[in-house]
């Protein structure tokens, strides 16, 4: 079965086809490849294997496939058992330079292949390659970084037929050639890359693809034009989300629930609750997932979940992601441990363990010495489906991977029925992988239920902010699953010394990599530097082995925000009569309160359209062409005598308020905010003919807060009023020299000890390049529904007596 695509209809003509395999009905629908979270085929029978393909980027129907350019592509073989006498192919693809696009070609034959590649200008449709002749067009405008549509027809032995293209719906070919050569035997596939192997037993592959991918399909008949313009007027199926309903499958009520999204918590009723060490919670298969090192990872259930008797029925259903392929060579990679006396445990593994059958991948056992219930071999790279239940009518196990049932086991006498205890560990084995949805039942679950579970939907991920936990890798690497594409990713190494990295969407950049700023530092942006590649419709591309944002064996954070996307011009006096008095380009998202304004200084007293909806509470500016200071404005710094002209703070240092460099308060407006020109060189925001950008954020009720609060000292300060649990928390003393810190959930909870999931304590200082610190048991913040508790430390950064702090907080 498929690993990733959940096929909705089968047979008949499909009302949503673009989850089908068969889209017209006919049985001509071989196989479906839509390349969301990985290169599984949804008829289950042409499942591919990637090699260093990204997964989950931006695509035409919902997510696709981002392929290198030098060791990407994905291989299916087997497409057809013998020759066949036509076929046609339909893509769609996203490239600016050449490459091979797909290749359905014999494996043993260097010449027996059918591609669509781009080479010197032209786009090519090939019969074995080009011994049966080619169709090719121009490659003018297809190479420009769009998604564009083909369909590659071939039809062997048919002078009249041969070779057709067909380019973003033509209803006539585009391109086409007569050729009366025939296939030869059995064909494979190659997605983004050409295959060369002959009579060679390891693959030799040319001519990559250097782009984005998405919905292929494969058919064994010659699609007509109507089907053509059927095909490229696809869009993506509905569905309603399965996720947020705790009774799910239909039926059933959970025992308890594990969502694993940043947290341990039961999500059905909250009475299971479990306790985790040294868990990270990363992205995953629906949301966030749980993250287990292979040395110390492990969630505790409550002994409250099952008693272990023997009699009872119980179910299991989660989604495992190990990240590669497992083989026999995997050893003692140990899911779970379930039900059990001291003497009596039974567990789920991954790999060949001690009394186990030589070669097993994933293996079910109800105690230790060694009595099989279950092994699979080869289980695939990617998220896998699986349910494992004690059937206690039957007296047997049921073992469910992907949605396929696979033969039911009796054990002995002392079989454990019930699932508790541990996730990721078993005695002195760990488990290396990711665990996501999560669900216990007390009764035995049906093959139709099983298929619910297999075909869940995701939540809409309907965020404007998030914070990423990712491992470095010393490869370019796609950070995936943010859920919305960021307009602003700021990026920090977490156990060593580097600068924080800023990039945006509206600096943009040169074509290979996005401009950085660093909060830690003065300079200007970096015009040469490799940070970050790109921003993605699902999240964004950091460059291979670079210290502050990719460096293998280093954790990092970003704090992504979502802003408009493209850049609009809001031009002089284009608000009113009067302002803004200086043009900016700006891409904001007025729901979010959050906008990115870039404008050239133009040396005087100026304003500038921000582009939300209601005035601006802070802003934070730099010079991206020259060295000098940030400068924040934030509405609760007290401003001259006259009270008419806020001052400022920066980022780069830890300094206590300084010079006015916002214009006057009454110049902040819901449309427009000041800057001023300053005297000094190392400090400005409107200097002439320097070019700025500008972060700029207001409160949005339920979802962000600006504000401040006073010191206490050594009692504890309660924040409340916000109206939501805080996420992530941003803090200055503004009347002391101080650090800048920034608190987040992913990154803090009670790994220490001493904490609850509520707590906030691991710090990161925007002024500073430093590795992150732990703050301890007072230097802490604890967040509540409505607010946060600052701890009771009379510490300078967070709650010194009398001092004023300020804040940013967001949902």
């Amino acid at each position: 079965m498929a690993l990733g695509k959940r096929l909705i209809n089968t047979g008949g003509v499909a009302a949503c086809t673009t989850d089908s395999t068969d889209p017209f009905g006919d049985s001509s629908g071989l196989a479906l490849y839509n390349l969301d979270y990985d290169a599984s085929d949804a008829s289950g029978n042409y499942d591919g294997t990637p090699t260093n393909v990204d997964f989950g980027v931006d695509g035409q129907i919902n997510y696709g496939a981002r392929f290198n350019g030098s060791s990407s592509y994905i291989q299916a073989d087997g497409i057809f058992s013998s020759s066949p006498s036509v076929m046609s192919a339909s893509v769609w693809f996203k490239t600016t330079v050449d490459g091979n696009i797909l290749d359905i070609g014999d494996s043993s034959v260097s010449t027996a292949q059918n591609r669509i590649f781009f080479s010197s200008g032209l786009l090519y449709v090939s019969l074995n390659d080009g011994g049966g002749g080619f169709a090719t067009t121009s490659a003018t405008g297809l190479q420009d970084g769009n998604w564009h549509h083909i369909v590659a027809v071939w039809d062997d032995g048919t002078v009249t037929n041969g070779i057709k293209m067909y380019i973003d719906g033509a209803t006539t070919p585009t391109a086409q050639t007569n050729s009366t050569q025939s296939f030869i035997s059995a064909l494979n596939l190659f997605i983004g890359a050409n295959d060369n192997r002959g009579s060679s037993a390891s693959p030799s592959i040319r001519q990559y693809f250097n782009g984005s991918i998405d919905q292929v399909r494969i058919f064994s008949k010659a699609l007509s034009s109507d089907e053509v313009s059927t095909l490229y007027a696809e869009t993506a199926c509905v569905y309603t989300s399965t996720t947020d309903i705790v009774n799910y499958p239909t039926g059933t009520t959970p025992i308890a629930y594990y969502k694993l999204d940043n947290s341990s918590e039961d999500f059905s009723t909250g009475s299971y609750d479990g306790t985790d060490t040294n868990v990270e919670y990363r992205f995953g298969r629906f949301g966030q997932a749980a993250d287990f090192n292979g040395s110390s990872s492990k969630i505790e259930l409550p002994s409250a979940l099952s008693d272990g008797a023997t009699t009872d029925a119980t179910c299991i259903s989660f989604w495992f992601n190990v990240g590669e392929e497992v083989t026999s060579s995997t050893t003692n990679n140990e899911i779970m441990q379930f039900a059990g006396t001291s003497s009596l445990t039974g567990k789920i593994a991954l790999g060949s363990t001690s009394g186990h059958m030589s070669g097993e991948t994933f293996s079910v056992t109800h105690n230790v010495s060694g009595v099989y219930t279950y092994s699979q071999t080869n289980i695939p790279a990617g998220w896998n489906h699986a349910v494992v239940q004690w059937n206690s009518t039957d007296g047997k196990w049921d073992i469910y991977i992907n949605s396929v049932k696979h033969t039911t086991y009796t054990v002995g006498t002392n079989a454990q029925g019930k699932f508790k205890l541990k996730l990721g560990n078993r005695s002195s084995a760990y488990y290396t992988g990711s665990l996501d949805q999560i669900r216990f039942y007390d009764a035995a679950l049906t093959s139709d239920q099983v298929t619910e579970l297999y075909n869940e939907k995701p939540e809409v991920d309907t965020s404007n902010f998030k914070t990423v936990i990712y491992d470095g890798s010393n490869s370019d690497q796609y950070i995936s699953n943010v859920g919305f594409q960021p307009d602003l990713v700021w990026v920090k190494r977490r156990d060593d010394s580097d600068s924080h990295v800023l990039s945006d969407s509206v600096r943009d950049g040169d074509g290979t990599r996005l401009y950085s700023l660093f909060s830690d530092l003065t300079a200007a942006e970096s015009t040469t530097s490799n940070q970050i590649e790109s921003l993605d419709a699902n999240g964004f591309f950091v460059f291979g082995d670079r210290s502050a944002t990719n460096r293998s064996g280093q954790d990092y954070v970003a704090w992504v925000w979502k802003g408009g996307g493209d850049a609009v011009n809001i031009g002089v006096n284009s608000i009113t009569a009067s302002t803004p008095s200086i043009a900016s380009d700006v891409s904001a998202n007025q729901d979010a309160g959050f906008s990115i304004v870039k404008y050239t200084g133009d040396g005087g007293t100026a304003t500038l359209g921000h582009g939300l909806s209601q005035q601006v509470e802070m802003v934070i500016t730099k010079s991206t062409e020259s060295t000098s200071q940030w400068m924040i404005y934030h509405k609760d710094l007290t401003g001259n005598t006259s009270g008419d002209n806020p001052y400022n703070l920066y980022f780069a240092t830890n300094n206590e308020l300084d010079l006015t460099a916002f214009g006057t308060y009454d110049s902040f407006t819901d449309s427009v905010f000041p800057v001023s020109r300053q005297s000094v060189s190392t400090a400005h925001n409107n200097n002439l003919n320097i070019d700025y950008i500008a972060y700029c954020f207001h409160s949005v009720s339920g979802y962000s807060k600006i504000g401040s609060y006073e010191g206490l000292g050594t009692s504890t300060v309660t924040v409340s009023g916000l109206g939501f649990k805080p996420s992530w928390i941003i803090v200055k003393n503004a009347d002391d020299t101080a650090n800048w810190n920034i608190y987040d959930s992913r990154r803090s909870g009670n790994d220490s000890g001493w904490g609850s999931m509520d707590t906030m304590n691991d710090i990161l200082y925007p002024n500073l390049n430093i590795a992150e610190v732990e703050g301890g048991s007072t230097h802490v913040f604890t967040a509540n529904s409505d607010g946060f508790v600052v701890g009771a430390s009379n510490h300078l950064q967070n709650n010194k007596a009398g001092d004023t702090f300020i804040y940013m907080a967001f949902k």
